[in-house]
Order: C-alpha cells, then sequence, then structure tokens
C-alpha cells in the first residue's frame, strides 16, 4: 500500500510511505473480564488499533473465531466483540471511546435557527 511516481530521466521512482491515518482501523469490546500477562482488560473496555501487521492478523483471527495474541498472551475470539472497522475519523474515535458523540436536542437545534 504505498503511492508511488514513475521514474523517469531525473532517477528512480519515489515511494512514498502510507501514514496510519490513510489505513483502516478497527475497535473491539472485551465481553467480560479477562487477565493477560502484561495487563488485564474488563469487561466492556475497548481497544483500538490501526488494521495492519500483526494487528491486521488479530482482526483476521477475530473473525474467523480463533484465539488471538494480545497483552503478552492469548485471548479467545468469544471474549470479544468487533465494534467497529473502517476508516480513521469521527466514527472510529467514538467507537474506541476517544470521544464521545454529542448529538443536538430538539431543543437545542430549533433554538439555533432562532438565534440565525
Amino acid at each position: 500500500m504505498s503511492k508511488e511516481s514513475h521514474g523517469g530521466p531525473s532517477g528512480p521512482a519515489k515511494v512514498e510511505p502510507v501514514h496510519d491515518v490513510d489505513r483502516p482501523h478497527a475497535v473491539i469490546r472485551f465481553k467480560r473480564d479477562v487477565q493477560f500477562p502484561r495487563f488485564g482488560m474488563r469487561a466492556g473496555e475497548r481497544w483500538g488499533f490501526v488494521v495492519f501487521g500483526k494487528n491486521e492478523e488479530r482482526l483476521k483471527r477475530i473473525k474467523a473465531g480463533e484465539r488471538f495474541d494480545f497483552a503478552g498472551g492469548q485471548c479467545l475470539a468469544e471474549d470479544v466483540e468487533i465494534v467497529y472497522e473502517g476508516p480513521c475519523g469521527l466514527e472510529y474515535s467514538v467507537a474506541a471511546g476517544y470521544i464521545s458523540a454529542v448529538l443536538p436536542t430538539v431543543n437545542a437545534a430549533h433554538h439555533q435557527r432562532e438565534v440565525a
């Protein structure tokens, strides 16, 4: 997944790196408390990650219902659920719990029209 420009008389082709923001992201939520060698995860906690390299394999194993590496140990796919898979952005940040989505209420939307 790199962006290439073709080389020409000035030299070889230039390969631009792909940044994490341009890669797919995913969020899993733990269904129960699980203790791993490095740290534990509580039921309801979420883990967001860039789907690339070992994390791409992790997501494939979860989808296949297989055990996967996590925090220095193994986790069962049945102990997690995939709550988001897609591009980086607002939806990912909400799914991961980094921010909360604040939707305007009916009264707030009405008030904004009166002010305008």
